[in-house]
């Protein structure tokens, strides 16, 4: 296996799976850490099946101007059905005159399709935004997508 593709996948905090298809086509996957002390896992296992998908949670920012301030979209997939979550949020203006900032977390349910979309208004003294971070949350499961406005 030491020259097919592997992918790497970070489910929470300190946990880590490694995926790759061998040379007979067979998924293994390997996990960190499985113990406490982090060590790796005893070998490679065999998943069953000849095919791997992979499907995290991922989420896209969008900001747009209104009249009455800015709105940052936040659109997301792959959570788990109909899950509350919580979307942290970070977004300010560092080129406009003094640096300003606006922060916060929301809690909002995801639909039955495992998609989000979530609208959040932001009033920043100076104007426009030009940086920020979101993070969303699965409380149960731990897993978190985040993204940064480029």
């Amino acid at each position: 296996m030491a020259t097919a593709r592997v992918a790497a996948v970070s489910r929470s905090t300190d946990k880590l799976d490694l995926f790759v298809v061998g040379f007979d086509n067979v998924v293994y996957t390997q996990a960190w850490p499985v113990a406490p002390g982090g060590d790796w896992g005893p070998g490679w296992r065999q998943i069953p099946g000849r095919s791997l998908t992979v499907a995290l949670p991922t989420i896209s920012l969008k900001t747009e101007i209104l009249f009455t301030g800015w709105t940052l979209t936040v659109e997301g997939a792959h959570f788990r059905p109909n899950a509350t979550v919580e979307v942290s949020y970070s977004v300010g203006n560092t080129e406009d005159g003094p640096t300003t900032t606006a922060f916060g977390t929301d809690t909002v349910t995801v639909d039955a399709a495992g998609e989000l979309f979530h609208k959040i208004d932001i009033n920043l003294a100076g104007g426009r935004i030009d940086q920020g971070a979101v993070t969303v949350t699965d409380p149960v499961t731990g897993d978190k997508a985040s993204a940064r406005l480029t």
